[in-house]
């Protein structure tokens, strides 16, 4: 996912916010669940 772009949808369930920080070990991403709600 590029900065400034739409969210994207991973797996029909996760819908990925924006991305937090990269390393050596890999990417992590702010997302929201979409299936669980108010939790």
């Amino acid at each position: 996912m590029i900065e400034n772009e739409e969210p994207q949808i991973y797996r029909q369930r996760y819908k990925i916010m924006k991305k937090l920080g990269a390393g050596n070990f890999g990417t992590a991403y702010l997302v929201t669940d979409l299936t669980r709600r108010n939790e």
